[in-house]
């Protein structure tokens, strides 16, 4: 499909001897220990396959459900070990070149530095440098804030951030703001698998590719009719100078489609 003009190129055959573009994989929101394990292992053989140049996880890579605001009950007792242990051994497994932060681990950072009890402060700062050690350890090269200035990567005429809206134009919304003329935004947050066009001069297009979570985990969400939009899958592509392809990888008849090849001519 294409994005504006002719910028996304067209598929093809072959994708080896194509030299000159950069490959990358933008994947989210596989929640800590509400992770979908079938969704997180197709992605792994995708990679293995496709052998991306960057790898960018979108945030909310651990739920932290315990200090969301409005957390009742079990959520709120609930331990965060087995959420921050599952988190840091899919970086382990993944390996992102990117991590932006989302709502779910602002949530530590809000604690930190609004919480009056010393010993919840001091947990929620050695959560935040587990999880920043375990980034480094494997290879992270930039770890962005949830900041809506400061928390967006670039690569060409694509642009990533966590998002940070939730309406029903938030795809074209976050492209209209951040992707540059003719280019594309990518987002997670939403847990929806969304492709829209932007209105701006030259035209851009916004993309949200789902989550890697497990919705029937996530018992917080399920008094919200929003859930039945969610979907799993995750987005990659190829961008050269100002060109770029986009595509969603996502279940049909239930199995993975996530072509590879792309052979711009």
């Amino acid at each position: 499909m294409k994005s504006t003009k002719s910028n996304q190129g067209r598929t093809s055959r072959n994708t080896s001897k194509k030299k000159g573009w950069t490959k990358f994989v933008f994947f989210s929101d596989n929640h800590g220990d509400c992770e979908n394990k079938e969704v997180t292992n197709a992605l792994v053989k995708f990679i293995s396959k496709f052998k991306p140049h960057w790898k960018i996880h979108g945030g909310d890579g651990f739920d932290i459900r315990s200090l969301r605001k409005g957390a009742i009950g079990s959520e709120e007792y609930n331990s965060l070990d087995k959420d921050i242990d599952m988190g840091c051994a899919f970086i382990e497994r993944l390996k992102p070149d990117v991590w932006l932060h989302g709502n779910h681990e602002y949530r530590l950072f809000q604690t930190l530095h609004s919480s009056g009890n010393g010993i919840i402060r001091d947990y929620c700062k050695d959560v935040i440098r587990t999880i920043e050690n375990t980034l480094k350890a494997n290879g992270c090269k930039r770890i962005l804030p949830y900041d809506a200035d400061k928390g967006v990567f670039q690569l060409g005429p694509i642009v990533f951030c966590h998002g940070y809206t939730v309406n029903m134009r938030s795809v074209a919304e976050h492209a209209s703001h951040y992707a540059p003329a003719g280019g594309a935004c990518l987002i997670g947050h939403l847990h929806t698998i969304q492709q829209a066009n932007a209105k701006k001069h030259k035209g851009c297009v916004g993309f949200c590719g789902g989550g890697l979570f497990e919705k029937d985990l996530m018992t917080y969400s399920h008094r919200h009719l929003n859930t039945s939009t969610w979907g799993n899958g995750w987005l990659y592509g190829w961008v050269k100078g100002n060109e770029w392809k986009v595509l969603q990888a996502h279940k049909v008849g239930g199995k993975w489609v996530a072509p590879i090849d792309f052979n711009p001519q």
